[in-house]
C-alpha cells in the first residue's frame, strides 16, 4: 500500500533565495498545502541527499524549482571558471 503524495517540494539553489522560499512556503501552507523545503526541514548533521530523495520519490506530488538571477549566475560561474569570482577563505581568529 503506497502513501498518498501530499507534499509540495520547493527546491532552490542558493541562500540568497531563502527569503522567497520562506514567503512561498508560508503562502502555500496558508492555503492548506503541506510544504517541504530544506530551510524548513533540515538541521545540522541531517543526511540531506537521502532525505531529499525520499521526499521526492515517496511524498511529493509536485516540485517547484525556484530560479532567481542569483542562482542562475551562480550556476554559470560553476560551469565557466573564467567568470568565477575570486574565492576567499574565512578562518576563525
Amino acid at each position: 500500500m503506497s502513501v498518498p503524495r501530499e507534499t509540495v517540494f520547493i527546491s532552490h539553489a542558493t541562500p540568497a533565495d531563502n527569503a522567497f522560499v520562506r514567503w512561498l512556503g508560508a503562502r502555500l501552507t496558508g492555503h492548506g498545502y503541506r510544504v517541504w523545503a530544506d530551510i524548513f526541514e533540515l538541521h545540522g548533521g541531517t543526511p540531506f541527499w537521502q532525505e531529499i530523495e525520499r521526499i521526492i520519490r515517496h511524498e511529493a506530488y509536485v516540485v517547484i524549482a525556484v530560479l532567481s538571477r542569483t542562482s542562475v549566475d551562480c550556476k554559470r560561474r560553476r560551469q565557466n571558471p573564467s567568470v568565477r569570482q575570486p574565492s576567499r577563505s574565512v578562518a576563525p581568529e
